[in-house]
């Protein structure tokens, strides 16, 4: 393996601004073996090991906010997790306490984040604004204001990728984020748990949860329960839509 030394374009991770970096390249594949200098700007390391390029004025924001204390966030703050920039764009479901904070992503659904353990502070989150900050789900999730009281509950499977092979879930998902899970959305008087077994049994089932289902994806659905008919029937369709919106292939009777 062939490794040399040459100048590469990077992009900071927070602003998106290019840099240029020096780095160690395999001169084969031209993977980045070692950053070396990034120009600009530099690497930033976080907790769990997890490293990226920033530019300086994004390390001068990151440092001020890596006080002695966590941050603080309030109901609907949209966020983004420095070390997980996969999960997307977050929404803040509830104002966090001085521990945790409980932020819906758009790619992954709810996760319960640690802002302080003992005496270590996690300086994990950003905020956005603006145009980053508007994602479709999202705005699904933050009019959902109604009382969590009824019967009825809104529910997500996620379905094997084989489904791509049927030509009717294929024709309405052209476009999607092949990257995103599948998902079939429903809405059931029943617990989701109890509505999954129905559909693997074949009651009353569609044959893409049948066929396909794999999993609930309770971080997508929990904190929308319980709700009224009416309401699930609403719930339902919006969030379908929102998935569609945000890139996912979704199946929703």
């Amino acid at each position: 393996m062939a490794i040399i030394i040459k100048h590469i374009k990077v992009k900071c991770l927070q602003c998106k601004s290019p840099l240029t970096a020096k780095a160690k390249v395999d001169e084969k594949t031209g993977s980045v073996k070692k950053y070396l200098e990034i120009y600009g700007g530099d690497r930033k390391e976080f907790l769990h090991g997890y490293k990226a390029n920033y530019c300086n004025k994004c390390l001068q924001d990151i440092d001020k906010k890596e006080s002695k204390s966590p941050m603080k966030f309030s109901k609907g703050d949209r966020v983004k997790h420095l070390t997980k920039p996969e999960w997307g764009v977050g929404h803040v479901l509830f104002d966090s306490t001085e521990e945790n904070v409980y932020i819906y992503f758009a790619n992954v659904g709810e996760k319960k984040i640690k802002l302080k353990h003992k005496d270590i502070i996690y300086n994990n989150l950003i905020e956005v604004y603006e145009d980053e900050a508007f994602q479709p789900l999202l705005e699904v999730i933050s009019q959902a204001n109604y009382e969590r009281e009824g019967h009825h509950n809104v529910y997500v499977i996620e379905l094997n990728k084989s489904v791509m092979n049927n030509y009717k879930f294929k024709e309405v998902n052209q476009g999607c984020d092949l990257s995103k899970p599948y998902v079939y959305v429903g809405n059931t008087g029943l617990t989701p748990e109890e509505r999954f077994r129905n559909h693997k049994e074949g009651n009353k089932s569609s044959k893409y949860p049948r066929l396909y289902g794999e999993r609930l994806l309770p971080g997508f659905y929990k904190y929308l329960n319980p709700m009224s008919y009416d309401m699930a029937v609403k719930m339902e369709e919006e969030l379908a839509n929102g998935f569609r919106l945000q890139g996912f292939a979704v199946w929703q009777n």
